[in-house]
């Protein structure tokens, strides 16, 4: 079977933020966009893919979430009992993965809205032809705005991750972020993931695993996209609001 075969692959969504910043009681995977919940339309997509397996991570207001999302989907879910990390979700989903599958996406359920089924495809074919263990997927945008850097080597390889929130001035060469959207060879990933330390805050961050595959010299593929369109952050109620402006617009031009 090819190793890009769907049924060699799982899907990973982060949905178990609380999402403070949004100022509501409502989960924040639960606010709309348009017409219907935020994750929906990331689930919507993923499906399009064909997977053996979809798994969600809830954590916050798990059983709401469960509920709303299972009226519409069939997928898995995962349970983080405590919000240790976005590295401490995926290995809550990771250790439900059995060893037939091989290949697995991770993504967040808080930005992921607008991405074309096109992008996802292409991200995957740019993963197995690297024949790297991991993948990332990156964006170039204003170097103002106060989020994590990619810094590449001379060669353009990827050279490290740079948080800005831990020093500001770190990455300011840099207007290249990581889009939080991922793919994992699922061995590599098993045999990995505990290595991810705990950071300051008393998280262990994903993004952690890709500064130390370069430690060891691991193979890291970067998918630059392209379509500023594509990537939405919502954070916060004024983030969410453009998002909301901005499908309407497309789900209209789609008509």
């Amino acid at each position: 079977m090819d190793k890009s075969d769907p049924q060699n692959l799982a899907a990973i969504v982060l949905a178990g933020g609380k999402g403070t910043r949004m100022q509501a009681t409502l989960p924040k995977v639960l606010h709309h966009i348009a017409d219907q919940p935020m994750i929906f339309y990331t689930l919507e997509t993923i499906n399009k893919l064909g997977l053996s397996q979809v798994y969600v991570v809830v954590g916050h207001q798990s059983k709401e979430v469960r509920k709303r999302i299972s009226s519409k989907f069939k997928c898995k879910f995962a349970y983080q009992p405590k919000p240790l990390g976005t590295g401490h979700a995926v290995e809550c989903a990771l250790e439900k993965i059995g060893d037939n599958t091989s290949t697995i996406i991770v993504l967040n359920g808080d930005d992921s809205a607008f991405y074309k089924i096109s992008t996802l495809q292409k991200l995957l074919t740019s993963h197995f032809e690297s024949n790297c263990p991991v993948s990332m997927m990156t964006l170039n945008i204003n170097r103002n705005r106060r989020l994590g850097r990619i810094i590449r080597d001379e060669q353009g390889n990827f050279e490290k991750i740079v948080e800005a929130e831990k020093d500001p001035a770190n990455g300011i060469n840099s207007d290249e972020i990581n889009c939080g959207l991922y793919v994992f060879n699922v061995k590599w990933l098993k045999e990995n993931i505990d290595n991810i330390k705990l950071s300051d805050r008393g998280e262990y961050y994903l993004t952690d695993i890709f500064n130390l595959a370069k430690t060891n010299n691991i193979c890291i593929n970067l998918f630059n996209l392209k379509s500023k369109d594509e990537w939405v952050g919502v954070n916060t109620p004024d983030e969410l609001s453009l998002a909301n402006e901005k499908m309407k617009k497309k789900l209209t031009k789609g008509k």
